[in-house]
């Protein structure tokens, strides 16, 4: 279930894009919060270029967050997040 709260993250370091068996596209950060995982689709992955795009380190600012049911991420930001990158 999505937190509708926002949320900053300190990115330190970022993954090359993943993608899941089921085909979802993914890019992990690593941040002052732990390991995150910020979600896009083969529709949208405005998120996730915008991190790409930012040097690092940086400050990742989300309107959203999940938090996930198992322990590889501490937080998911979903591909439907607003999303801003300083």
């Amino acid at each position: 279930m999505a937190v509708l709260q926002s949320v900053t993250f300190n990115v330190t370091k970022r993954s090359r894009r993943l993608m899941t068996p089921r085909g979802n596209i993914y890019i992990e950060c690593d941040t002052d919060k732990g390991r995150i995982a910020v979600w896009g689709s083969s529709f949208n992955q405005a998120n996730i270029v915008k991190i790409e795009n930012a040097a690092l380190p940086c400050k990742l600012i989300s309107d959203k967050y999940v938090n996930p049911s198992w322990n590889q991420h501490t937080y998911w930001i979903p591909e439907t997040a607003v999303v801003r990158v300083e």
